[in-house]
């Protein structure tokens, strides 16, 4: 009798690693979509951004080229200092607006890589978390259906003893 109850606990364990399985497979490929998706989201939004950078640059460098312009044939009157420096040296004026441009497109894409790793890494480290309760839970059922077993028989064995005497 106590092999046979092993046997059927056994069974159905293996019938919840089953279905646990399979469920841990369609919460996988669910959750994967969503990521997919926010990725999908991110590329669009910084897309969206660096469109609007790229609109700022083109704004900005023109309107350089209109102060640099003005300053060339003395139409720019009361102008600061470093103003006048900066229009004074056309290459530094357009490199210097250039740097900006740079800078604000490899922070946006820094910051893009980031939030796409960050989702990444999250899905994986999810994925991984059930992976391993989902053997950590197997594994204790085993290990409580084998110290039942045990048990069982011990005490079966204790019975068997306290009968005999009496026989």
């Amino acid at each position: 009798e106590n092999q046979v109850l092993r046997d059927k606990l056994m069974e159905l364990e293996m019938q919840t690693v089953e279905i646990v399985s399979d469920l841990c497979q369609e919460f996988e490929r669910n959750y994967s979509e969503l990521v997919d998706a926010n990725k999908q989201h991110y590329n669009g939004y910084f897309t969206q951004i660096r469109d609007l950078e790229n609109v700022y640059f083109d704004s900005v460098t023109g309107q350089a080229m209109t102060l640099l312009d003005e300053f060339a044939q003395n139409k720019l009157e009361d102008i600061h200092d470093d103003a006048r420096s900066l229009l004074q040296d056309k290459d530094t004026l357009l490199n210097s607006v250039q740097a900006s441009h740079d800078a604000h497109t490899s922070k946006m894409d820094g910051l893009e890589d980031v939030l796409i790793n960050q989702e990444i890494n999250r899905c994986n480290g999810l994925f991984e978390g059930d992976k391993a309760w989902e053997h950590k839970r197997n594994r204790d059922r085993i290990s409580e259906i084998w110290n039942l077993i045990d048990r069982n028989k011990v005490d079966i064995e204790e019975m068997m003893a306290l009968e005999e005497p009496n026989e």
